[in-house]
Parts: structure tokens; C-alpha cells; sequence
């Protein structure tokens, strides 16, 4: 979807917590190329940065942050940095 158009969602999906539910499980994204950075923090905890590098290499970055029940491998996390990449971000 291009910026400036709108979105209408398919008919099965007629209220919003069916929007939110129905892909959180049966969405699948297939995502290629995932290089995983692990930073260890002064509190023996750490912190895993997944990044998807641009050929050639942009000057441009785009943060996803997933919520606290969330994880990097979640569809709609998949499906945000395919997009941005896509866009060649």
C-alpha cells in the first residue's frame, strides 16, 4: 500500500479485534537475511539488535521496537521491516 491510500479491510474482518487477532494467528512473513547483534548490559542482562543491511548500504535506519510480550520472529514485526526494507530503508 502506497502512502495516501486508504485501507479497507477484508469483509470476514468486521470489527477491530478481529483486525487484531486474526493475524496474530494465521499471518506469516517470510523475512531473509536477519543478522543478530547481542549487546551485554551492565546489569547482566542484554539486549538483541536484528538488523536487515540494505546492498548498497543506506544511510537511512528504522527502529521497530516490539512491546513487552512481543519478540523479533512475531508476524507483524516480520511484516513491518519487509515493508521499510522493501521501501529501501
Amino acid at each position: 500500500m502506497e502512502i495516501g491510500q486508504t485501507y479497507s479491510p477484508p469483509s470476514f474482518l468486521f470489527n477491530k479485534h478481529l483486525e487484531t487477532i486474526y493475524p496474530a494467528l494465521f499471518r506469516t512473513v517470510d523475512l531473509n537475511g536477519v543478522r543478530r547483534e547481542r549487546i551485554a548490559t551492565p546489569d547482566d542482562d542484554f539486549l538483541d539488535l536484528d538488523w536487515l543491511e540494505q546492498k548498497p548500504p543506506t544511510e537511512k535506519l528504522v527502529i521497530i521496537s516490539h512491546g513487552l510480550e512481543g519478540h523479533t520472529q512475531r508476524a507483524y514485526v516480520k511484516g513491518m521491516a519487509k515493508a521499510f526494507f522493501e521501501a529501501g530503508l
